[in-house]
């Protein structure tokens, strides 16, 4: 049985009638995606931007009609050989064999019937459906679900088979992404596999990054994050990454001590992403990680503007003025916190921290009480119990 899964159906209509009609029956015939467009220009763009492998266009359009798109698409050898379907609500012999002339492998009259929908399309698509093509994607297919299990060796197996049909970089790229999490020298290896299939490949070029980071090789890994980041310019559909590979540029900055670089590279990210607060924390951590305290409080106090109720933030930015010697804005904070989260011992752990640099033994000796209360087994926080009884003692 064929699945289409990786095929792409484009529906061209003024209205949404004829996408409603269609969509949900081609998508349980397996396709991968159905696009809709509003008009001939619209799908042009379109099917500039990815691969479509078959289009249904109402005859009737403003502008350029379905006619008028079928003639154009023929005489361009881009999108000279995409099958089309002619759909009408005029049943003609004449129209019938006009769209037939001009290059439409069917024709179609409104309502649709979905039986004859199916049968049409399938008559259609199985003449450009590859048999190999059709395997490799079974294949990937199933090694995504194995790896997702955690099958891990089973995963590779899968990926291997699909591989060997095919050294199709989406393959490669998603295989080097398993390995990177156990085996980075071999993820690096199928990386470069799928760049040297596909050079301009975003994903392998940030998968090789990774490998590289993790090997230390830190130059290379910025100068590949600087090519990627290059191609999502190019590429349209690649430019939801861009924060994503700022993000990961700054960080290897940071590591290089390129500080004023870095804060670049983290800049770009928030200007591609002003709203995403989980992206200030993860800056804030790549700076308090190596001891930037000053620099982190103020990403954690952007992402506590964007989202009040991030919990965990206000005791990251309690960390940061701590190691600071902002002890008492510390514990300002670290109590807000507490609204959200009474119960958190590694919170209570952190506010006696910070009276006990301020010499407030007793007030630690309290909070220290009551984290020990919620978990009996907090071991750092009876170290630190007995800490102050020592110093008592003394």
């Amino acid at each position: 049985m064929l699945t289409f899964k990786h095929m792409a159906i484009l529906i061209i209509s003024p209205t949404s009638g004829l996408y409603d009609m269609s969509a949900e029956h081609l998508n349980k015939m397996g396709f991968g995606l159905v696009l809709q467009a509003s008009s001939a220009k619209e799908a042009m763009a379109l099917m500039h931007q990815r691969p479509i492998s078959l289009v249904i266009t109402a005859w009737k359009m403003p502008a350029m009609s379905g006619l008028q798109l079928l003639q154009s698409m023929r005489r361009d050898k881009t999108y000279g050989e995409i099958p089309l379907i002619m759909v009408n609500d005029t049943q003609d012999e004449e129209l019938f064999r006009m769209a037939i002339r001009e290059g439409a492998q069917g024709y179609l009259i409104l309502p649709l019937k979905t039986e004859r929908l199916t049968q049409m399309v399938e008559e259609i698509m199985t003449s450009f459906v590859d048999p190999d093509q059709e395997q490799f994607f079974k294949y990937l297919e199933s090694a995504r679900k194995l790896h997702f299990e955690k099958d891990y060796a089973g995963a590779a197996a899968e990926y291997g088979k699909a591989v060997g049909i095919s050294e199709n970089p989406i393959a490669l790229v998603a295989w080097g992404d398993m390995l990177l999490e156990n085996d980075p020298s071999q993820a690096e290896s199928m990386f470069q596999r799928a760049l040297a299939v596909d050079p301009e490949n975003v994903k392998a070029l940030f998968g090789l990054a990774m490998t590289l980071k993790e090997r230390q090789a830190l130059g290379e890994a910025e100068r590949t994050l600087e090519i990627a980041l290059a191609e999502t310019e190019k590429q349209k559909k690649m430019q939801k990454h861009a924060p994503h590979l700022h993000y990961y540029q700054g960080e290897i900055r940071l590591e290089l001590k390129k500080l004023k670089e870095a804060a670049e590279s983290f800049s770009q990210a928030i200007q591609a992403d002003p709203q995403n607060a989980e992206l200030q924390v993860n800056i804030g951590d790549a700076y308090a990680q190596r001891g930037y305290y000053q620099e982190s409080e103020q990403y954690y106090t952007q992402a506590i503007k964007l989202d009040p109720h991030l919990i965990h933030v206000y005791n990251k930015i309690g960390i940061a003025y701590r190691k600071q010697g902002k002890l008492n804005v510390a514990i300002a904070l670290y109590n807000k916190a507490r609204q959200f989260a009474p119960d958190d011992e590694n919170l209570l752990y952190n506010i006696a921290r910070a009276h006990l640099e301020m010499n407030e033994f007793d007030q630690a000796r309290q909070i220290l009480t009551e984290a020990l209360e919620i978990n009996p087994r907090f071991r750092e926080a009876r170290a630190l119990i007995q800490r102050l009884d020592a110093r008592t003692s003394d």
